[in-house]
């Protein structure tokens, strides 16, 4: 598998203007030296992906590992961090061992409005919207931790939401969920394992029904599930992982939970279904939220991306 990397930047390296990356890694530094010989004018860019702990593992690292991150993000001509938080901490006190703040900037996932527009896909207004929650992602992933979101809505009423969980799913939670729905009888139509959906414009009409989105992750680098939920005005219920900070305004118009507790996820549910929450004020936030700062055609327009890319101002 590498070896077949290796091979394809052999022969095409010269025609390759920027070599992107997502995350670090060592054996990414083979490649990125290879990159550099044969095309000695190419750039590389490297998207992180990365959030607070795992910058705190790099800095951990044993020595040589070390030596080769230093040699490898030497080599790197420009870095970027998803989240402020990251891009704080890397401009104030360095990435292993090193300041790159001269070649780091913050670009956070976007959502792509030009899809909408060419789908002709138009967000409901919030009286359009139905009493759905949803989740999306890869289901039953150690990281994502969708056992909790069950866990969670245990034996509580749901009264007239439903909840529909979406996204590719491993054979463990599937018998998981099926054990829920065997103890939850009630919820067998209202709490919905759909599975993995590849027509974006299908996924996009459940985000634009929902008026909640539901994230119960141990680990996240910045999802871009949260970028599409931010856009169709659903409120967001997190977990503290990568990105939560920055999607929810620091919890102003989303709330944020502590990693893996389940009775304060189940407490933030509740507030939902017992109408603690103004739903309607948090879907114009998140509307304005998304309009001013997690659009790609505004992203793309920093300045020192755009130069990057194109060598203009």
């Amino acid at each position: 598998f590498y070896l077949e990397y290796f091979r394809y930047l052999f022969k095409y390296s010269s025609n390759i203007d920027y070599l992107i990356f997502f995350q670090l890694s060592t054996y990414k530094l083979f490649y990125i030296t290879l990159y550099k010989i044969v095309n000695k004018t190419g750039k590389v860019y490297a998207k992180l992906d990365i959030e607070p702990k795992e910058l705190e593992k790099i800095e951990k690292k044993r020595r040589i590992r070390k030596i080769l991150f230093q040699y490898l993000i030497k080599k790197i001509d420009l870095f970027s961090c998803e989240t402020k938080e990251c891009f704080d901490e890397i401009r104030e006190n360095g990435f292993c061992n090193l300041n790159i703040s001269d070649k780091l900037i913050h670009i956070q996932n976007g959502f792509d409005e030009e899809y909408l527009i060419e789908n002709n896909i138009k967000v409901k207004k919030f009286e359009e919207k139905e009493n759905i929650m949803i989740t999306v992602g890869r289901i039953g992933t150690e990281e994502k931790n969708n056992e909790m979101l069950l866990k969670a809505i245990n034996k509580i009423e749901l009264k007239d939401w439903k909840i529909y969980i979406i996204g590719p799913y491993t054979e463990e939670f599937k018998e998981y969920y099926d054990d829920f729905i065997k103890s939850n009888s009630d919820k067998k139509d209202k709490v919905i394992l759909v599975g993995n959906i590849e027509d974006k414009n299908l996924l996009y009409d459940y985000y634009n029904k929902a008026k909640i989105f539901l994230l119960t992750s141990r680990w996240e680098g910045f999802a871009i599930v949260y970028p599409e939920a931010l856009r169709f005005g659903n409120y967001i219920i997190t977990t503290e992982v990568g990105g939560a900070k920055d999607i929810t305004d620091n919890g102003k118009i989303g709330v944020i939970t502590e990693i893996e507790n389940e009775e304060q996820y189940k407490h933030e549910i509740l507030k939902v279904i017992n109408e603690e929450i103004n739903l309607k004020e948090k879907y114009n936030q998140s509307l304005k939220w998304s309009e001013e700062n997690f659009l790609w055609n505004n992203i793309v327009k920093h300045e020192k991306f755009k130069e990057f890319f194109t060598g203009e101002n």
